[in-house]
């Protein structure tokens, strides 16, 4: 007998043990993905290099936010009550957390060539906050005849914003609009920021064929692309509250 159908998809139907197992097990990848990038965030940015600039506090804020959304939906399977009240919308709220502070640290890109930059970023950051909030409310108060629905309808968007963010970022190193230090390959980090944003491009499209281990993958990544990401970030000039460099005024795409 197989207890765990690994390419189930999320259309299981509800209440039964095939689904309960498939998704106590894909969120599991999901939390280990996450907790990865806490790990290293922890151990080695702050006890190791003696703290972390702000961006990657957010990139650290996001996966802590995430394992706490993920411990509520593995006990929700694990006790066979997927639509839990309290256990569902404490998820709910993590979950959000978790993409507000990603999206906010991708989310400085969107702004960098542009004046009062800084106050743009901080009315996108506050706009996300309270949508997500907004968001939420409406779950909880709906929830009897709409379950997770309005959770996901933010929190699917992830995938594609990582993509655009990492795409944009390679596209102001190309065009000169954000700088790195001498020390750092302008190279290397366009490298990577290009395989990023095709790697969440494509992993968007995958997720539409509905396996969840897929989709939970995907989203467990995604953390680690904002660990990276704001890794390099932290270190150009021309972002939220550094000088901007040649190129003003020059569009991205």
């Amino acid at each position: 007998m197989v207890i765990v159908e690994f390419f189930g998809k999320v259309t299981l139907q509800d209440g039964t043990m095939e689904r309960f197992m498939n998704q106590l097990v894909c969120h599991v990848f999901l939390l280990t993905l996450s907790m990865v990038n806490v790990i290293y965030l922890f151990f080695i940015g702050i006890l190791g290099r003696g703290g972390l600039p702000f961006l990657q506090k957010l990139a650290l804020g996001g996966a802590l936010m995430q394992m706490g959304s993920c411990a509520n939906s593995i006990t929700r399977y694990n006790i066979e009550d997927e639509y839990n009240y309290t256990i569902a919308n404490a998820g709910a709220f993590f979950g959000l957390a978790a993409g507000c502070f990603n999206n906010i640290a991708l989310s400085v890109i969107l702004f960098h060539n542009s004046d009062n930059r800084k106050f743009k970023w901080r009315v996108f950051s506050i706009s996300l906050i309270v949508l997500s909030i907004v968001l939420l409310c409406m779950e909880m108060t709906t929830f009897e005849d709409t379950g997770f629905f309005y959770f996901r309808v933010l929190n699917m968007l992830s995938v594609p914003f990582t993509a655009l963010c990492c795409w944009m970022t390679k596209r102001a190193l190309e065009k000169g609009t954000l700088t790195l230090p001498e020390s750092t390959s302008t190279e290397e980090a366009t490298g990577v920021f290009k395989v990023l944003g095709l790697f969440f491009f494509i992993s968007f499209f995958v997720n539409l064929t509905g396996y969840t281990i897929l989709i939970y993958i995907s989203g467990g990544l995604a953390f680690g692309a904002v660990n990276v990401a704001t890794y390099y970030m932290e270190l150009m000039e021309g972002l939220y509250e550094k000088p901007a460099a040649t190129g003003e005024n020059q569009p991205l795409v």
